[in-house]
């Protein structure tokens, strides 16, 4: 079985994305260009593929409300949904592991993001659902220095939290609906909602850290408060790759405090405070921010460098980098499909006498029937690649 490209899903975030992923991707396209991009969906269930090769990108752009229905720029006469590529051979494509796991659907969600001044949040731990909350064990790996609130300040006092957060938000609900009235224009609101937030900000109940480039964070035991912040330091805000399962956050994304954002509209998100607290856990031992802090390994087979970043029951991602040919243990598919996103150059990849050309911030997968693969890259190269 051969591999296929995947068209990377760019989605909008109008209050707390920005321009780098399009300029990691040379996407100049002017529809996006000057858009806010939070996030490129690099590998979910509903990812669209092709087989054909193109020195302009091809991609789909939505806004946050309208993410099923994508408009595709450059879209190659061959697409197909990933799904009807699965279909056809669920064990072959996705290997016996992944089956046996997930079922016959792709269920690792990748993503590439930039965020700042992100939502607090947290995720339910695995055993633990309720209602229509689900899992999401989740993995973060930061391209770019950033800054993030990871567990709860053991000084402070969580039901003070919780209190403060409530306020918080009839505050926002009182401030949008004067806006959806005309009472107040979205700016004034704005910096009304960012005033009383500040008298008494959320953050002193959090660890906020500074997190250097290439650190590793690990979130897949879930249950954990985290955000990603803004600051001078990081201008870009956090740009991260994430590898998680694939949950949208309508079922999994518990939220205590939106950061004082207010859309253009005057809308605020709704957010689920209550839940977020029943979800939250409290034990000190797991709100330390080491708890989450991973050293990332690495080993040398040859002249490539692997540096493995996640390894848990749900996924594991290796950094492969290299130059010239690299056809070692790490490009056995190993009965699980290979996902490779080129990070760093540009390289190309052989299957069965097959080539395909990889360019910075592209996406291939390798199904698991292709059982090996070979990578070659002029100039230094980085790989990161995911399998279950």
């Amino acid at each position: 079985m051969q591999p296929f490209y995947l068209i990377p899903l760019l989605v909008e975030q109008p209050t707390w994305g920005g321009n780098y992923i399009a300029r990691f991707k040379s996407i100049t396209q002017n529809e996006v260009s000057n858009k806010k991009i939070g996030q490129a969906f690099e590998l979910y269930n509903n990812s669209s593929v092709t087989q054909k090769y193109q020195p302009q990108m091809p991609f789909a752009f939505a806004t946050t409300t309208d993410i099923d229905h994508p408009s595709f720029f450059h879209q190659p006469e061959d697409v197909q949904t990933l799904q009807s590529v699965i279909d056809k051979d669920p064990v072959g494509f996705l290997g016996q592991r992944s089956v046996k796991q997930y079922g016959n659907s792709m269920q690792v969600l990748i993503k590439f993001t930039q965020a700042l001044n992100n939502s607090y949040q947290a995720h339910v731990k695995v055993g633990q659902e309720f209602g229509k909350w689900q899992a999401k064990p989740e993995s973060w790996y930061y391209l770019e220095k950033g800054k993030a609130t990871l567990g709860l300040n053991p000084a402070e006092n969580v039901s003070e939290y919780q209190q403060r957060c409530q306020i918080i938000d009839m505050k926002a609900q009182e401030l949008s609906q004067k806006v959806l009235s005309k009472e107040l224009d979205v700016e004034t609101a704005r910096q009304q909602l960012k005033d009383f937030i500040n008298q008494d900000h959320p953050r002193r109940f959090v660890n906020t850290i500074l997190i250097e480039a290439n650190q590793v964070i690990d979130l897949s035991a879930g249950g954990t408060h985290h955000s990603w912040e803004m600051g001078e330091e990081i201008p870009q805000g956090n740009i991260v790759y994430e590898v998680q399962k694939n949950v949208m956050d309508e079922f999994c994304t518990l939220r205590s405090f939106d950061q004082g954002n207010i859309k253009d509209d005057g809308k605020v998100r709704t957010i689920t405070i209550d839940d977020y607290f029943k979800a939250l856990d409290t034990d000190p031992k797991v709100n330390q921010p080491k708890h989450y802090l991973k050293a990332p390994i690495r080993l040398q087979e040859g002249s490539c460098v692997i540096t493995e970043l996640f390894n848990n029951v749900f996924y594991k991602t290796l950094a492969l980098s290299w130059s010239g040919e690299y056809s070692g243990q790490h490009t056995q598919t190993n009965d699980s499909f290979h996902h490779l996103f080129v990070e760093k150059g540009s390289a190309s990849v052989t299957v069965d006498g097959m080539k395909w050309k990889l360019d910075k911030g592209m996406s291939l997968i390798i199904p698991a029937a292709a059982r090996s693969y070979q990578l070659y890259a002029n100039e230094e190269a980085t790989i990161l690649q995911t399998s279950v």
